[in-house]
């Protein structure tokens, strides 16, 4: 089960929509995590952990997910 709120969710897709047809397109060579700055930048973060953080802290949730 999938702890992300929706928006997390969302953005992650938009990241791996991007990376896909990166790859299609032959560029096998740009991670996902890169994909990921992309659109937080876009959308006006310094980078993906400060826009993953305000997502989750919109939703109500810690910042920092925590795995046993």
């Amino acid at each position: 089960m999938n702890s992300d709120p929706q928006s997390v969710r969302d953005v992650k897709a938009r990241a791996r929509a991007i990376h896909d047809e990166l790859k299609r397109q032959g560029h096998a060579d740009v991670a996902y995590g890169n994909c990921l700055h992309q659109v937080a930048v876009q959308d006006g973060y310094r980078n993906w952990h400060t826009y993953s953080a305000k997502l989750r802290a919109d939703a109500g949730l810690s910042k920092v997910k925590r795995t046993a």
